[in-house]
């Protein structure tokens, strides 16, 4: 991560802008987009609940509100279960969660597919992209990072060796 403004796409409750605020001395603006009104009430009531006034959230889709402005980093944990995979989920997840927040057309791979294709241009030279993964899905979706230019792309594992999370690079 070079100094500069974070975006977290999909941010859900904001979770992940959360955390990576709390590791950094000096955390920047940071943003947080969703499609969920109803998620996003969540990730404001998390704000006023943690000293985080460089955190700002907005509704939208993907990148779309975000469309005029460029990032050190983007994070993303995007919908990525297939609709086959969903009966097969821990109770806790699929009965509770937004089917939305979980499922994606393609093998679960639409909505990485939109984020490999677009997410280049909010970034700056030398910026970041982490976005989540479905264990397996680590070939398919670096494939797709690599068709759509991106550099230096790498799948990162969890603590379970299973496939989590496409790492990409934009460097000029």
């Amino acid at each position: 991560y070079t100094e500069g403004e974070i975006l977290d796409i999909c941010t859900g409750s904001g979770a992940i802008l959360f955390a990576i605020s709390a590791v950094l001395e000096s955390p920047p603006a940071m943003t947080g987009v969703d499609i969920s009104a109803a998620a996003l009430v969540w990730a404001h009531r998390n704000r006023e609940l943690l000293p985080a006034e460089h955190i700002q959230f907005t509704e939208g889709d993907l990148l779309a509100p975000v469309s005029d402005r460029a990032f050190s980093m983007i994070t993303a944990n995007p919908p990525y279960i297939s609709a086959a995979e969903l009966p097969g989920l821990a109770s806790n997840v699929r009965d509770f969660e937004p089917h939305t927040a979980l499922v994606a057309e393609d093998d679960g791979l639409a909505t990485i597919r939109r984020i490999a294709e677009s997410a280049q241009g909010r970034l700056l030279p030398g910026g970041d992209l982490l976005c989540e993964i479905g264990a397996g899905q680590g070939e398919s979706a670096a494939s797709m990072f690599e068709q759509a230019g991106w550099e230096a792309v790498e799948v990162l594992r969890d603590y379970n060796d299973l496939d989590r999370i496409v790492a990409a690079k934009k460097l000029t």
